[in-house]
């Protein structure tokens, strides 16, 4: 299996970040002739993720690694997207979490990458276009540390380099 992450912010209307939020990412959406959507594993188990999930932190940061087969990079090669379902967290008037709000759909862009050694130092890797151009595609986001040492710990430090061994990245700030 292949590793990817997708992470990023959650903003709510007030412009405040959303601590507390559900990100619930349950596939991979591929986009050709017609929409075909990819199964996403969890990342300590060969296990679909069917309900894969977190909240966002004080910070309304999340951050969820999942792998994929490596037999679908024919199909993510072109284009791939995370589909993600936000709902905002609800906190009463002592700060204890009370439900969730309407779900919402997002879709952030997955990007292929090989090299990890930006991961193993708390950054996101560096992505540039399959054409081999020079630009950076990804922004320059520190991975806050607790878990970033998770990440690196458990997923990072398992993978073996390899020219067929490509990564999965989305980086997205959400405003709902």
């Amino acid at each position: 299996m292949n590793l990817g992450f997708t992470c990023g912010f959650v903003v709510n209307s007030q412009n405040y970040f959303a601590k507390g939020s559900m990100v619930t990412f349950p596939k991979i959406m591929v986009k050709g002739g017609e929409r075909v959507s990819i199964p996403i594993y969890y990342p300590d188990r060969d296990q679909v993720a069917g309900n894969y999930h977190v909240k966002t932190d004080g910070n309304g940061f999340f951050l969820m690694p999942f792998r994929w087969d490596p037999l679908h990079l024919g199909n993510v090669i072109e284009y791939a997207e995370a589909s993600l379902t936000i709902s905002e967290g609800r906190f009463d008037d002592d700060g204890h979490n009370v439900g969730y709000g309407a779900p919402r759909k997002v879709e952030s862009e997955l990007y292929k990458f090989i090299d990890w050694s930006a991961g193993r130092d708390g950054l996101l890797p560096e992505v540039r276009k399959l054409d081999g151009s020079s630009h950076r595609i990804t922004p320059h986001v520190e991975i806050p540390h607790e878990k970033f040492s998770k990440l690196r710990d458990e997923f990072i430090n398992k993978v073996k380099p390899s020219p067929e061994y490509y990564g999965l990245l989305s980086f997205k700030v959400i405003y709902l």
